[in-house]
């Protein structure tokens, strides 16, 4: 299991038998000029079936909202959005909680089934909780999905002039491909999706709903408050995006790098170690003046240059795990090993899919000129660039992408109950976007989380959290204030990379041979080992190989962790990815149970389980 790497090719697959006789069909509401007449897409369907989350099984209600794609159009094709209702605990229930995943292009429906579980669970005792799958994710992101089979060269150092004109001909493409599946790419917009929102209150028969959203989540409750502020109750949202935050500041990217470099300063392991941005500078400096031709793979080499590095630094300043590892890596950098960014620059170049959904979203949010004029500003002075918004806004300028109007990124005035969550050291979503938001807000709370960073860290690193919730969503007097998150264990820096010298033993030996050879480098170096043998180093390679289209190089590595850390759940959850990319489930499952039988906690080993069950269930219910 990786939590840095994101592969989008599973999927959440919904059973086929959803909408049968006995279903509920409740009549939705009508918008001005917008909403279809037809009874199939004012219907929402819900039927009763058992849902796995945090090691229990549930008796719940899956829905099915049918939803018009542009609602601007009268001839629109119908949606059909997927949602799990968790029913209430408590004997006098509130207003329904509606979760919205990040992304966009998260699964509400999966982060239900994974390390958040519990929190669904948790919020059962207030009122009904709902993942709701948003328009274009879950089942119906394969439809969205277009390929690319352009490598990008890997003879020169990368940057924009060596990406832009690429990327954008790949995003015309599937701009092309989405009109011949008939997808009408005008109707993936923040606004349509928080219009869904309030289809779907309308539908349930709810007087309002409450939005619990993080990162993307966040900024479509905040559009959906700004266009239907009679409908929400109340908001939870944690890593905050505003109506104008789509594109990241160079500013607050660099400023999250500093508070960093703070913490490594008093680091016991690198307090005597060149300040982390001095040290950071230098090697972009020596990049810059002399691009570097460095073996990423057995026989792969790729030339790497300031621009590359850039990316790489900006692009892990949402997670702790690869912050914790960045002062080491910059420390071999600094002695002349390249590496780990040369495998991270071939994998950036291989061929990627891109969905269309989440391009368009992005797209149709955009920025105001003011907010573009200052990334460019930034960016021409900044440490890391502007990186971090890389290929946007660029890939937006394609023909056939939505754009909503500068009112959709106006400043939002609201009295709706609002908490703010944030942490210290998020760079993508930093604590500036929500104090900015919040000011808007005259009955908004912030909470922010010591040392906190993107994602998961934003709820689940301090029981404070989900208690400040609770009392919240239960409509308690709370106030701002600030608590302590996670502790930083920052990685140790080692003489050689066991990393580059696995490698370098399966290219001249086989799989038995390495595995010899990595035992015996355990028993003979002891605890003064010259390699990190944390299990965490061989499971970022392998998904550095997975990036890379190197599968089966992944697998032998992956493989080789299972039995040098038989003990730790991570290494059969990884291995099991492994084979379902290879197309081998029956491994994948019992790499997976595995797992799982070592911590029965891993929602990820079972999210995954459960999609392959629904995958198979779908398989057999068709019509043959």
């Amino acid at each position: 299991m990786n939590q840095t790497w994101h592969f989008d090719f599973l999927g959440i697959h919904w059973m086929t038998g959803l909408v049968a006789c006995g279903s509920l069909l409740l009549a939705g509401g009508t918008r001005p000029a917008a909403a279809q007449e037809a009874d199939s897409l004012e219907t929402l369907t819900i039927e009763p079936g058992t849902f796995q989350a945090s090691g229990q099984r549930l008796n719940v209600e899956f829905g099915t909202l049918r939803v018009p794609e542009n609602r601007s159009n009268p001839a629109s094709r119908t949606l059909e959005l997927r949602f799990v209702r968790l029913k209430s605990t408590s004997p006098n229930p509130g207003p329904p909680i509606v979760y919205l995943a990040g992304g966009p292009g998260g699964s509400g429906i999966g982060t239900a089934r994974g390390s958040r579980a519990r929190l669904f669970l948790a919020m059962r005792q207030i009122a009904d909780v709902i993942a709701f799958d948003q328009r274009g994710t879950g089942q119906a992101a394969g439809s969205l999905r277009c390929e690319n089979k352009e490598d990008i060269p890997l003879d020169r150092p990368g940057g924009p002039g060596l990406y832009r004109s690429r990327v954008q001909k790949f995003a015309s493409s599937c701009v092309e491909l989405m009109r011949k599946r008939g997808v009408d790419l005008s109707g993936y917009t923040t606004a349509e999706s928080a219009d869904d929102l309030e289809d779907l209150r309308e539908a349930l028969g709810a007087d309002k709903l409450t939005l619990w959203g993080i990162s993307y989540g966040s900024h479509l409750a905040l559009a959906t408050a700004r266009r239907h502020p009679g409908s929400i109750d109340r908001m939870m949202l944690a890593g905050i995006e505003g109506p104008n935050h789509t594109f990241k500041l160079p500013s607050n990217i660099e400023a999250n790098l500093r508070k960093l470099a703070a913490l490594v300063a008093v680091d016991s392991t690198y307090g005597g170690q060149p300040d982390l941005v001095e040290a950071l500078q230098a090697i972009l400096d020596r990049l810059e003046r002399e691009p570097m031709r460095v073996e990423a793979l057995p026989k792969r080499r790729v030339v790497i240059g300031k621009w590359d590095l850039q990316k790489r630094v900006a692009d892990v300043m949402g997670s702790q795990t690869a912050m914790e590892r960045l002062p080491a890596a910059l420390l071999a950098m600094s002695q002349g090993d390249y590496g780990d960014l040369a495998r991270w620059a071939y994998a950036f170049r291989k061929p990627r899919a891109l969905s269309a959904m989440t391009l368009a979203m992005d797209c149709a949010s955009y920025a105001s000129p003011e907010r573009l004029e200052r990334i460019e500003r930034e960016g021409r002075s900044a440490l890391l660039g502007a990186t971090i918004d890389y290929p946007f806004p660029d890939i937006c300028q394609v023909p056939g992408l939505p754009r909503l109007d500068e009112g959709f990124r106006a400043p939002l005035e609201s009295d709706i109950p609002t908490l703010f969550i944030s942490g210290t050291l998020d760079g993508r979503t930093p604590v500036e976007n929500a104090e900015e938001v919040a000011a808007g807000f005259p009955n908004g709370r912030h909470l922010v989380i010591q040392g906190a960073a993107h994602s998961d860290p934003l709820f689940l690193s301090s029981p404070t959290i989900l208690e400040t919730m609770l009392a919240f969503a239960r409509g308690e007097e709370i106030n701002d204030s600030v608590i302590d998150g996670p502790a930083w264990t920052f990685a140790r820096p080692f003489a050689r990379s066991l990393a580059d010298d696995v490698l370098t033993e399966l290219k001249e030996g086989n799989y038995a041979t390495t595995v010899d050879w990595y035992h015996e480098q355990r028993r003979a170096l002891g605890v003064d080992s010259i390699y990190d043998f944390d299990e965490r180093v061989l499971n970022r390679l392998g998904y550095d190989l997975l990036g890379a289209d190197e599968a089966e190089l992944a697998l032998a590595v992956f493989r080789l962790n299972t039995e040098a850390h038989p003990g730790a759940f991570n290494t059969w959850d990884s291995l099991g990815e492994a084979y379902l990319v290879l197309g081998d489930t029956l491994r994948a499952i019992r790499n997976y149970r595995k797992s799982l039988a070592l911590n029965p906690q891993n929602g990820n080993a079972r999210a995954v389980l459960s999609q392959i069950q629904e995958k198979a269930t779908a398989r057999e219910r068709r019509p043959r």
